[in-house]
């Protein structure tokens, strides 16, 4: 681990960012062999993740928010 710590805010597995990082090139490629790409916000939510800044249950629940927020839009502006 990089400083020797525990960050018990990730598991054992997610402690650095080169853990963090394999973990979201795992994520990418099982997205990219169901020919998903994840949109530029999925993007930078992964890139706060590899930096400690949020944790994956984090990332997951942004993504979400952000996609039902964009529905609801969509709704409001044609009534569907």
């Amino acid at each position: 681990m990089h400083s020797g710590t525990f960050n018990p805010k990730f598991a054992a597995n997610e402690q650095t960012p080169e853990q963090r990082q394999h973990i979201v090139e795992q994520a990418l490629a099982i997205s990219r062999s169901q020919d998903r790409e994840p949109s530029a916000e999925a993007h930078a939510q992964y890139a706060r993740y590899v930096q400690g800044e949020l944790t994956m249950e984090e990332v997951v629940a942004e993504i979400m928010q952000g996609k039902i927020l964009r529905a609801a839009s969509g709704f409001a502006q044609t009534g569907r």
